[in-house]
């Protein structure tokens, strides 16, 4: 029942917002992370995903690319996949 109803697309979650991030230098996980902020926003979430898993794949614990990687991967419908980054 829940599958047939079921809408990724239209759950309202949010990224975390930009302001929240810490300014670093560099291209280090806070810049991924700020990059894919800023294509969420446009709504280019695949170009905001590949971002993330850059800066994840510098820093596999920054809280904010994880979370973030997690609802970009909720509104994808990869729920299981979701899952693990929450």
């Amino acid at each position: 029942m829940l599958q047939e109803s079921f809408d990724p697309i239209r759950i309202r979650l949010r990224v975390i917002p930009m302001a929240k991030a810490p300014v670093g230098k560099g291209k280090n996980a806070d810049f991924y992370f700020v990059e894919a902020s800023k294509k969420s926003l446009r709504g280019e979430l695949p170009q905001a995903f590949d971002l993330l898993r850059r800066g994840l794949a510098i820093n596999p614990n920054h809280f904010l690319c994880r979370f973030s990687h997690g609802v970009l991967q909720f509104k994808f419908g990869l729920i299981v996949e979701a899952s693990q980054d929450f």
